[in-house]
């Protein structure tokens, strides 16, 4: 089998089987890539430029990966090109070879009040309407207005300028350039715009592991799953930052946008229709600005109550008896928990039906786990089983993702491979999906845990709406967990969606959890980073797994420290997958990686840990009116429950700087320990009075503390009425 996608499955490693570069400009060399499959003849590739002659070109490799030189391009062309191996014939492929144009002067400049039309020249133009914000938008459609100017003469207000040196400016940011890449038929394929932002800190871009600042750091805008070791990579990319000089940037629909905050600040996103970007900026303070972006990109949305007590899960739990022995633990510890989270439930071939041998029994251990005050949650995926029921038909009735010939797309690479992937922009396709489904809910089902959704690799696919794989890529994640907010809605059912995987708006359908770590102390602290940095992204109700997903099991220490932290973030749970993992692969068939605190007491004799670790749920217990509370006004007010302490302290240089501390709510200033062998950590403490919840030991605000913190503790202060 031939193996050929024109663009890199993610951005951060070789999938060895694509193009390089993938829009090539005039004069760049060309590589293709792929790799053969059962098939020991050697590939070939022919191309051909229209009007030319076609160009057979041999593969170099080592029987598997193979590699043709295509060679430079010296002028604007489209280029097709075809891969045979042995009787085996890929399908045509085609690139632009691309001119560089560079803007940074309007060519003219149209205004009528306050709009304006500034063009770059080769019939392309920006529009840039102020209101009470920004919005920007480049097309190839030349608005004229009622005047015109030299684009030599700036024009300026109090907070736009038009013109002159560079292309304008508004609050503390300067557009300098905007590059366009075209193609023969002139059309852009990409765009680059251009700035000088003044500014210290950068925040929000989504779920980030690497840091919750952003200044100095690039993300490339699209939605990817790494198991473990995140870093720069993130399942929830939002396209919204904002800075500590007061300047927000909202880029509107879904391609990526790839974002560089170096010396200058780029941003940089392919086309998908006649408008080639489409942007709002604004200004104000951060509370200010999230609100803003809320505005722009949808309301939070409130889930209910039950969400915020302990939640259960383990992928390991896969029959009636393990969710007995659950409920059997908890009265036997008096853990209190909301939340019964089942992942291997199902056939494991169409993730709807109960498996009926290791379930048997499953209508009295719904009931069961109810009258235990539990609201069950099932684990699904946004894929289409290989060999399934479900597979043929969805292919009879075309309730899947297509390639662009019509074919059906069949997930390439990864986890999911070899699947296809529901279209969740198809009615239809949702009758069906969901029509299989319906039965859960009838059975006391509340909320599933929507995995996955990263899939849609290639750009060139098609969804039954008409966007592309371009754009689906980031959309897919909301489409699917849209629609299983409105089946339950539908049906009746106030229930959640718990999911890996998003894209800006996605505070709409919560909630989320931080996906796949390992063990480890630096993904402890990377999941904090995780979570204030979702927060100051508008991902409103977020969690993580205590003592994180894999590897193994988290000694006292690691898993204490993350049931604190994970004690006060809006969602507290607590999860584990089978072993042998990634990271365990000598798996000792006596370890039992259940990450519950009595099973690490088992396995390290250590009643300590569950002693200490039921204290903090029965701490959780107790706070659930406080953040049912404060929740509802933040969903209401545009406020994260999780704030980093720039959200209510603006003016405060060293709030902006202390990244590892949030206020949870209005009143409760966290700051989790995530260091391993510390026995304590420096606090900010910002204006106020504020005392620990622990010891009731008062510290004023305006200073920095160190404070003592035992493993059955964590820094947490209420702040005093004045």
């Amino acid at each position: 089998m031939i193996k050929h996608f024109p663009s890199q499955f993610v951005s951060f490693e070789n999938d060895f089987c694509s193009r390089t570069p993938e829009y090539p400009h005039i004069g760049e060399n060309v590589r293709v890539d792929c790799i053969i499959e059962s098939n020991g003849s050697v590939p070939e590739l022919e191309y051909w430029v229209y009007g030319g002659e076609n160009v057979k070109v041999a593969g170099k490799g080592d029987g598997r990966r193979y590699s043709f030189e295509l060679g430079a391009f010296n002028e604007r062309c489209f280029v097709n090109y075809r891969i045979t191996c042995g009787g085996e014939r890929s399908r045509i492929f085609t690139f632009p070879v691309c001119e560089i144009k560079r803007c940074e002067r309007f060519e003219a400049l149209y205004f009528r009040g306050d709009s304006f039309c500034g063009v770059l020249g080769d019939g392309y133009c920006v529009n840039l309407d102020l209101g009470e914000n920004l919005n920007v938008s480049c097309s190839g459609s030349i608005r004229r207005g009622a005047y015109t100017i030299s684009a030599d003469l700036p024009l300026c207000g109090t907070r736009l300028k038009v013109g002159g040196s560079g292309l304008w400016s508004f609050g503390k940011c300067k557009v300098t350039a905007i590059t366009l890449e075209l193609n023969a038929d002139g059309a852009a394929v990409r765009s680059t715009v251009e700035t000088e932002i003044e500014r210290n800190h950068v925040f929000g871009t989504g779920e980030r592991f690497d840091s919750v600042d952003q200044n100095g750091k690039s993300t490339s805008g699209q939605v990817e799953e790494r198991c473990f070791y995140q870093e720069e990579i993130t399942y929830i990319p939002v396209p919204f930052f904002f800075t500590d000089t007061g300047l927000g940037w909202y880029c509107r629909g879904t391609v990526p946008a790839a974002m560089d905050f170096g010396d200058k600040v780029t941003i940089t996103r392919e086309s998908a229709g006649s408008c080639i970007f489409e942007d709002t900026l604004f200004c104000g303070e951060p509370k200010q600005l999230l609100k803003t972006y809320f505005a722009l990109s949808g309301q939070p949305e409130l889930p209910p109550e039950w969400v915020y007590g302990v939640w259960l899960s383990a992928n390991g739990w896969n029959r009636t008896k393990e969710v007995y022995e659950v409920l059997d633990e908890m009265r036997e510890n008096s853990y209190p928990a909301s939340v019964l989270v089942l992942e291997p439930w199902s056939d494991e071939s169409t993730f709807h039906e109960w498996d009926r041998v290791r379930f048997a029994a499953h209508e009295s251990m719904m009931r069961d786990v109810r009258a235990a005050g539990l609201h069950v949650v099932l684990w699904q995926i946004s894929t289409i089983h290989a060999g399934s029921t479900d597979e043929k038909e969805a292919l009879e009735n075309g309730y899947c993702i297509k390639n662009e010939d019509g074919t059906p797309f069949y997930i390439p690479d990864g986890w999911c491979k070899g699947n296809l992937i529901c279209d969740f922009s198809n009615p239809k396709a949702c009758e069906w999906w969901f029509g299989h489904r319906k039965h859960l809910l009838e059975e006391g089902v509340e909320g599933f845990k929507t995995d996955g959704g990263e899939y849609v690799m290639d750009k060139t696919v098609r969804q039954f709406d008409g966007k592309r794989g371009l754009e689906a890529r980031n959309l897919h994640p909301l489409q699917y967990q849209k629609a299983y907010h409105d089946f339950m809605r539908e049906n009746g059912v106030n229930g959640v969606t718990f999911s890996r995987s998003g894209y800006g708006g996605c505070q709409t359908t919560p909630l989320h959890w931080a996906g796949d770590q390992s063990s480890e102390w630096r993904e402890l602290r990377g999941q904090l980073a995780a979570g204030v940095s979702s927060a100051l992204s508008g991902i409103m109700f977020w969690g993580f797994d205590i003592g994180s997903l894999g590897g193994p099991l988290p000694d006292k220490e690691l898993y204490l420290r993350s049931t604190a932290f994970a004690c006060f973030c809006p969602i507290m749970q607590w999860h584990s997958m089978v072993m042998p993992d990634q990271l365990a692969p000598r798996y000792d068939k006596k370890t039992y990686n259940d990450r519950s605190p009595w099973n690490l007491a088992r396995q390290f004799g250590d009643k300590e840990i569950l002693t200490i670790a039921s204290r903090f749920a029965r701490l959780r217990h107790s706070l659930i009116p406080y953040i049912a509370s404060e929740a509802e006004y933040c969903a209401a007010n545009g406020r994260p429950l999780m704030a980093q302490l720039c959200i209510d302290f603006p003016q405060d240089k060293n709030a902006w700087d202390s990244w590892d501390e949030y206020m949870f709510g209005r009143d409760l200033l966290v700051a989790p320990v995530y260091t391993e062998g510390a026995t304590g950590r420096d606090v900010y403490f910002p204006e106020g009075v504020w005392e620990d919840i622990f010891t009731r030991s008062v510290y004023e605000g305006g200073a920095t503390k160190y404070v003592e913190c035992p493993l059955d503790r964590i820094p947490v202060f209420m702040r005093k009425k004045q």
